[in-house]
C-alpha cells in the first residue's frame, strides 16, 4: 500500500480519478488532497508520503518543490498534455493527458503505482490555433471578420476551420451563401459523446467550400444550445485543432463568466460554447465598430472580461474606420493596453457584392483596402505576439484595483 497526496488543480475530472485510484486493488491510499504546491510542501512534511500527484493544473509548483520531493525520497507523478514543461523541471514520470478522455490516464497511473514506471512519453502532436473571434454587442463585424480572415488564412495555404458558434442566432451561413441543413457544431459534440470523433470522422460533420477551407455550422433554432455541453464541447475543440491548423470560432454578441461551469460541467450551460471555445483559445480577435459605441463597449467588455483573455494573445478589429483618423485606436490602446488593432475602412458596395455573392472580399477585389486591412490581420495572426498577453495582464490588474476602489 502506498500513501499518496493529490493535488490536482481545478479539473473537472479529479473526482472521477480519485475514485478509481480509491479501489483496494490498486493499492493507494490518499493521505492528503491539496490545493496547490505550496499546500503539497507543507502536507509532506507531516505525512507519510510515498508518492506525490499533480497535474498541468496545480498552481504554485516550482523547482524548489521538486527538489525537495526528491530530496525526501517521494516519487512524483505528473499528469499532463504538456510534458515539455516538467521534463524541463526535470520531472520524469510523465502520464499523458487526452483531455477528451482524461480518464484514459488511469492505466498509466496504475502501473506507476504498481511497477514504478510509466510508458514513455511520446512527442505531442502538433496542435493548430484555435481563434476566438467575440464581439460585445450587435453590429461588431464579427461574422465578416470570420469570414476574411479564413479566406485569407486558406489563400496563404493554412488548412482552415470555420466555426459558427453563435448559440443566439447562427448566420456565418448565411454570409458564406450556404444552405446548410444541419448542424455542423451539434453533430460534432455529438460524435464526441457517441466516442466516433476522431481525426478521421470529423471530415463527415463539416462542409468544405474552398481549397483549405472548411465550415463547420451552428444551431440554427437558439433553444438547442442545450444540446451544446460542456464536456462534448472541449473534447471537440481538442479534437479540430488536431486535424486543422487554424479554426476560426463565432462566439456570438454575449458573453456571461458562469462561475458553475468549473463545478458542474456535465450539466447544460447557455455560454457554454464561448466559454470552453477561450479556455483552448491560443488567440482572440475582439471585434467592434469604430465610432463612440463600438469602441466605449469593446472597453467596457474587455476590462469586464478580462480574466477570459489572460492566456492568449489579443488581437482588435476596427471596423468603418477613416484611414486617416487613428483616434478609435488610440482611445483602445490607451484604455486597454493592447497594441495589435487593425483597422478596417468600409467599402458599402463591395460590402454587399460580397454577401450577396456568398464570397470574401479579399477573393473578389484582394487589392480593396478592406481585403489589405484583413491581410494585415492575418500576418499579425501568424505571429506569436506574446506582448499582448502581458499586456492582457496587466489589464486584468487595473481592473481589479478599480473595482477594490
Amino acid at each position: 500500500m502506498k500513501n499518496a497526496v493529490v493535488a490536482l488543480g481545478r479539473v473537472e475530472w479529479e473526482s472521477e480519478l480519485l475514485s478509481a485510484l480509491a479501489h483496494p486493488m490498486i493499492g493507494l491510499k490518499i493521505q492528503r488532497r491539496c490545493v496547490d504546491g505550496v499546500d503539497v510542501y507543507s502536507a509532506v512534511q507531516v505525512v507519510d508520503v510515498d508518492v506525490v500527484i499533480l497535474s498541468d493544473q496545480t498552481l504554485r509548483v516550482d523547482a524548489n518543490l521538486i527538489s525537495h520531493l526528491r530530496d525526501q525520497g517521494i516519487e512524483l507523478l505528473v499528469i499532463t498534455a504538456k510534458p515539455e514543461n516538467w521534463q524541463e523541471l526535470g520531472v520524469e514520470n510523465l502520464v499523458m493527458l487526452n483531455p477528451a478522455r482524461p480518464m484514459e490516464a488511469l492505466s498509466a497511473i496504475t502501473s506507476f503505482l504498481r511497477k514504478g514506471n510509466v510508458p514513455q512519453v511520446v512527442d505531442v502532436i502538433p496542435q493548430g490555433d484555435l481563434i476566438a473571434v467575440v464581439g460585445f454587442g450587435g453590429a461588431t463585424g464579427r461574422t465578416s471578420c470570420l469570414r476574411e480572415v479564413g479566406w485569407q488564412s486558406a489563400s496563404k495555404g493554412i488548412k482552415t476551420l470555420l466555426v459558427d458558434g453563435d448559440t443566439y442566432g447562427a448566420s456565418l451561413h448565411q454570409e458564406l451563401g450556404l444552405d446548410a441543413t444541419s448542424s455542423g457544431l451539434l453533430e460534432l459534440c455529438r460524435a464526441h459523446e457517441t466516442r466516433k470523433l476522431n481525426t478521421e470522422s470529423v471530415a463527415e460533420f463539416i462542409l468544405p467550400i474552398a481549397d483549405n477551407l472548411d465550415f463547420a455550422s451552428g444551431i440554427f433554432k437558439s433553444s438547442r444550445w442545450t444540446d451544446l455541453r460542456v464536456p462534448a464541447l472541449r473534447g471537440v475543440w481538442q479534437q479540430v485543432r488536431s486535424s486543422y491548423q487554424r479554426v476560426l470560432v463565432d462566439l456570438g454578441p454575449v458573453l456571461e463568466i458562469d462561475q458553475s461551469l468549473i463545478h458542474e460541467s456535465a450539466l447544460p450551460r447557455r455560454h457554454a460554447v464561448a466559454l470552453t471555445a477561450l479556455e483552448h483559445a491560443t488567440k482572440i480577435i475582439l471585434c467592434a465598430r469604430a465610432d463612440e459605441i463600438g469602441v466605449s463597449r469593446l472597453v467596457r467588455g474587455f476590462l469586464e472580461f478580462s480574466e477570459l483573455f489572460t492566456d492568449s494573445q489579443v488581437n482588435v478589429v476596427l471596423w468603418g474606420t477613416n484611414d486617416k483618423d487613428k483616434s478609435y485606436a488610440q482611445a483602445v490602446a490607451r484604455h486597454t493596453g493592447l497594441t495589435s488593432i487593425t483597422q478596417i475602412p468600409y467599402d458599402r458596395v463591395l460590402a454587399r457584392k460580397a454577401s450577396s455573392l456568398g464570397q470574401a472580399v479579399c477573393f473578389l477585389d484582394p487589392k480593396s483596402k478592406i481585403a489589405l486591412g484583413y491581410a494585415e490581420l492575418n500576418e499579425s495572426l501568424n505571429r506569436d505576439d506574446t506582448g499582448e498577453k502581458a499586456q492582457s495582464r496587466l489589464a486584468r490588474i487595473v481592473t481589479r484595483n478599480q473595482r477594490a476602489a
